[in-house]
């Protein structure tokens, strides 16, 4: 599926944080751990799925062959954590746990992002990130975006109805790390979710780190929220044409739960 030209970010103007992306071309890589949705960043590996000896066997060697690659020119008692492991995993349920909070702190410490939808014209999205329609909703290019050159990747969530099963003998980190970081239930589909991520390590990132400051030209239009204020709308007109980005007024279509725009400036 192509990613969509335009990514929209929904932002409250009478928030003084929220008015620094247009004021100030800047974006903020947030946490995990600041995001409304307790699953999301939070796909773990299913450790339940080492049900037989054979398999927690395997298990084992992956850890080992992975600390080797990763701790090559340290001195490495196979025998000994082999052992070590196996005594752990005969309480999967702990091991589970362990996991989980290892995993969990350091995505909140070290994972890194900015959330975007692939549409501008959600209600609820409106209702929800935009100050209940009274703020606006900025549209970035995503091409130039993802493609500048501090970003790391960027793509669509993917909205499933089941709980998607990471199995711990899985060596492809690439895939469980796109699943861990754009996996959400499907009740959220109505957001249609782009992000994108970044990964601070073996260091977190401070909080100059987590600003993303763009140049002019990345913002492709400016949406405005159906009841925004003629004060706010005035401001934010002038902004936009000192900028050259276009300007559009929400409105609300005739006998429909639905909203239109016209163009502004």
């Amino acid at each position: 599926m192509p990613y969509p030209e335009i990514i929209y970010k929904y932002r409250d103007w009478v928030n003084p944080l929220h008015k620094r992306v247009l004021l100030n071309n800047e974006l903020y890589f947030a946490s995990p751990k600041d995001f409304n949705d307790p699953f999301d960043f939070r796909i773990t590996y299913n450790f339940s799925l080492l049900d037989t000896p054979r398999k927690r066997e395997k298990y084992i060697e992956k850890i080992v062959l992975e600390f080797k690659e990763s701790n090559s020119s340290r001195p490495l008692n196979v025998s000994q954590m082999r052992g070590v492991m196996n005594a752990k995993l005969k309480d999967l349920s702990k091991v589970q746990k362990e996991y989980e909070e290892m995993m969990f702190t350091s995505n909140n410490n070290h994972q890194v992002i900015i959330c975007f939808s692939a549409v501008w014209n959600p209600i609820l999205m409106w209702s929800h990130y935009a100050n209940s329609h009274k703020g606006i909703c900025i549209g970035f290019y995503e091409g130039k975006i993802k493609n500048f050159p501090t970003m790391v990747s960027g793509g669509m969530v993917s909205y499933q109805t089941d709980y998607p099963q990471r199995d711990p003998l899985s060596s492809n980190h690439i895939n469980d790390m796109f699943t861990i970081s754009h996996s959400k239930a499907i009740s959220w589909s109505y957001e249609c979710e782009y992000r994108i991520n970044k990964l601070f390590y073996p260091v977190p990132p401070s909080n100059k780190e987590r600003i993303f400051m763009f140049p002019d030209g990345i913002i492709a239009e400016v949406i405005l929220g159906v009841t925004i204020s003629e004060d706010n709308k005035r401001d934010i007109v002038a902004i936009c044409r000192r900028k050259n980005i276009s300007v559009y007024q929400a409105k609300k279509v005739p006998q429909k739960f639905n909203v239109t725009c016209v163009p502004v400036l």
